[in-house]
């Protein structure tokens, strides 16, 4: 016969205490994948997350040190923010900060029109040349010609 197991008093499993760092990191990789998933890149996405997240306009070196950036890496993702209209520079006495701007959604906006606004205007650059060209070819087959310009007319 089995003797009978002596009970350990059950305790409760202990659960992390959530902290800012914390909250802020996983914030900051779901934002970076979703802008990563955009084809803006990961580090885009971090540095806007933290920047967002912060009340205060940090410089770029606690922006580096917060992320694990180097600072090549950091600088060249501050000035595509910088250019999209995301993030924006201050200068207070001699130290360079940088702050999110408050307006997400114009955010947003702005580096869509610069990114898709210019591969829509490239395209219809070359749709357009693309309609004179197809009439300078059209004797090569008629039928064809028609149905392409009918096509990239729509």
């Amino acid at each position: 016969m089995r003797q009978p197991r002596p009970t350990r008093p059950r305790t409760r499993a202990t659960v992390a205490t959530p902290t800012l760092d914390g909250i802020e990191d996983r914030v900051g990789r779901h934002i970076a994948a979703l802008i990563d998933f955009w084809g803006f890149g990961r580090h885009a996405g971090r540095v806007w997350t933290l920047l967002y997240l912060r009340p205060e306009p940090l410089a770029a070196p606690t922006i580096a040190a917060r992320l694990g950036m180097s600072a090549g890496s950091l600088s060249q993702t501050l000035r595509l923010l910088e250019r999209w209209g995301a993030i924006r520079r201050q200068r207070v006495g001699h130290r360079l900060l940088h702050a999110q701007n408050d307006d997400v959604w114009g955010s947003v906006v702005g580096v869509l029109n610069q990114r898709e606004g210019r591969m829509v205007r490239e395209t219809t650059a070359l749709l357009g040349q693309s309609l004179k060209e197809i009439d300078a070819a059209a004797h090569e087959a008629p039928e064809r010609a028609a149905h392409m310009r009918l096509r990239l007319r729509a």
